[in-house]
Formats: C-alpha cells, sequence, structure tokens
C-alpha cells in the first residue's frame, strides 16, 4: 500500500515537473517575433563626390527577434556603403544602396545619383565683402558682391539689408542705391547659415548738380568744332609755355580757350621741367564751362599719341583727374 502511494506521489511530481516544461517552451515560443521584411525610408539621395549621407533602413516589424542589417552597393566606383549604412560617394553615376535583412533575407533599396560637375553642398564657413567701405554720390549706384567661403560651396545664397534706408537702400542682389547724405551699415547674411554675415559701411555724399554736365563732357565724341587745330594750337602752346616757365613755385597754371584744347610735345616737355606746377584748361562746351585739372607732377608726355598730340577727350575720360564746371 505504502509503495503503491509512493509510486503514485512520484508520478505527480514527475508530472508537474513535465508540464512545467512544456509550458515554458511554449512561452518562449510564442515570445519570439521572426522578421518580416525591411524598410529603407529615403529612397533616393543625390550626393556630390567626397560627400556622405546615412540611409535609414530598419528591419519590419519594430519587435522583430533579430534586428540584423547587411548593406551592399551595385557599384563600388560610384558609392560605398559601411556597415552601420553610411554611403560615401565616390565617383560620378548611378547605384543602388541595398540592404538585406540577417533573417529571411529580406531586400530594400535606396537609389544614389553621384554629382562631380560642379560645386559641392559644403557648409558656409565665411562672407566677405570685395567693396570696401565705398563713398558715392546721392542717386548713385553701386553693386556690392559677396565672397563665400569655401569657394566651391553651392550654398551661395544671402540676403542684403541696410542699416538705415533714409540714406542707402540695397536690393536683393547687392546693388546699393544713395538716398541722402550720411552712412549706412550695409550688411551680407548667408540664408545657409544666418549666423555666418559680414558688413561694410557705405557713405552717401551731396549729389554734385552738375554732374549731368560732367558726364556729358566725359562721354562725348569729337565733332568738328571741337577737332584739333594746329594754328590754334600753336599760339596756344607757345602761350602755355611761356606761363609754365614763368609760373611762381608750386602755383598753378590756368589756360582759357574757347573750345577744348589739345596740347603738343612742347607743353609736355616744359611740364616735365616743372614738376611743381599744376596746369589747368578752361573750356566752354554747349555753352558750359568747364575745367580739368592737371595735377603738379603729372606726366603728360606719357599721354601723346603717335602723331604728338593730345585730344582733350582722353584726358576728360581719365577719371584720376579733376573735371568741374566753374562760371
Amino acid at each position: 500500500m505504502k509503495t503503491s502511494f509512493r509510486l503514485k506521489a512520484f508520478i505527480s511530481i514527475i508530472s508537474v515537473v513535465f508540464l512545467f516544461f512544456i509550458s515554458s517552451i511554449k512561452i518562449y515560443a510564442d515570445e519570439y517575433i521572426p522578421v518580416k521584411g525591411i524598410d529603407i525610408n529615403t529612397k533616393s539621395m543625390t550626393l556630390w563626390v567626397g560627400e556622405s549621407r546615412y540611409v535609414g533602413a530598419k528591419v519590419l516589424p519594430d519587435n522583430a527577434g533579430n534586428s540584423g542589417i547587411t548593406y551592399s552597393s551595385t557599384d563600388t566606383n560610384v558609392a560605398i556603403v559601411e556597415p552601420s549604412g553610411n554611403v560615401i560617394a565616390v565617383g560620378e553615376g548611378n547605384c543602388n544602396i541595398k540592404a538585406y535583412t540577417n533573417e529571411g533575407n529580406y531586400s530594400d533599396y535606396c537609389n544614389v545619383i553621384v554629382l562631380d560637375n560642379g560645386p559641392k553642398n559644403l557648409p558656409v564657413t565665411a562672407i566677405n565683402i570685395k567693396e570696401k567701405n565705398p563713398v558715392i554720390e546721392a542717386g548713385d549706384m553701386i553693386k556690392l558682391n559677396a565672397i563665400i567661403s569655401p569657394s566651391n560651396t553651392s550654398n551661395t545664397s544671402v540676403s542684403w539689408e541696410s542699416s538705415y534706408p533714409m540714406t542707402a537702400i540695397v536690393t536683393g542682389n547687392g546693388t546699393v542705391t544713395g538716398i541722402s547724405p550720411g552712412y549706412a551699415i550695409i550688411t551680407c547674411t548667408s540664408l545657409y547659415d544666418t549666423r555666418i554675415k559680414n558688413s561694410i559701411v557705405v557713405t552717401v555724399t551731396k549729389a554734385n548738380p552738375y554732374k549731368n554736365y560732367i558726364n556729358a563732357a566725359k562721354n562725348i565724341n569729337t565733332n568738328t568744332n571741337d577737332k584739333y587745330n594746329p594754328t590754334h594750337s600753336t599760339a596756344l602752346n607757345f602761350m602755355t609755355i611761356s606761363q609754365i616757365m614763368m609760373a611762381a613755385p608750386n602755383s598753378k597754371v590756368i589756360v582759357e580757350q574757347e573750345t577744348p584744347m589739345s596740347y603738343d610735345a612742347s607743353v609736355a616737355a616744359m611740364l616735365v621741367n616743372r614738376p611743381d606746377i599744376s596746369l589747368a584748361c578752361r573750356f566752354k562746351m554747349n555753352g558750359v564751362k568747364f575745367e580739368l585739372t592737371l595735377p603738379a607732377g603729372f606726366n603728360l608726355a606719357s599721354r601723346l599719341d603717335k602723331t604728338g598730340y593730345i585730344d582733350w577727350i582722353n584726358l576728360c575720360t581719365d577719371k584720376t583727374l579733376e573735371l568741374k564746371i566753374v562760371n
């Protein structure tokens, strides 16, 4: 009787242990989630040679038991891919970056286009403005030019702003227009990174009321009345030479005539001997009297043409010389 009871008890214990073992296996089996697929959320990308970017691949479902992924490139001459999914552009062309699940061999891909025929999408590091603190008259315009660093970046878009539009305004392409005398700070800002900017000071001066006349004098072409007259010029040159010879040290010689004058080699030579004086020639054009001043030490001889003369237009167009209207 006791033996039978012990046997039954033993069998009962074994049964409980066996059932517990079986149930444990079932619970473990229910917890493991098999891989059902893979997804790359970046289906295509365009890179410049040397650039890199990650492809975002993930195993499906999110709670799959095996999340391992292997990457490969269909053309390593175009782009290579690291085990982490970082794609590096190598050469111009087109290829696919494929991602495979380690379980089930599910796959997805990203199309990669690599370009090498233009600037690169590099971050902007600095902005400089080519023009340094220019001075313009009210009503005048000047085009400012932004220099972006590095020079091979494609992120060249900028904005322009004036601190005081009542003095100077600036357009989106960097053209500044003087409005009234004063100062304005013109700022150029990178649209790639608005923390990167540069500024210059633009000075606006009062407009010259005779500016249109002076510009006309600089741009007018010779006509019959303004052409070189040998007889007139000979007498004028003789008078000019005499004035230069007798001029006081460091003085200014003024020569007046009714039409634009021409100089010959004798006047040029005399000026070389008197580098201490300046020569102002006054002439009329269209009823307006102009004065063109050659400063002391001006090398007039270097402006002689093959015939030994210099036409007044050549001198009037020289921006280093002072041309103004006189009464």
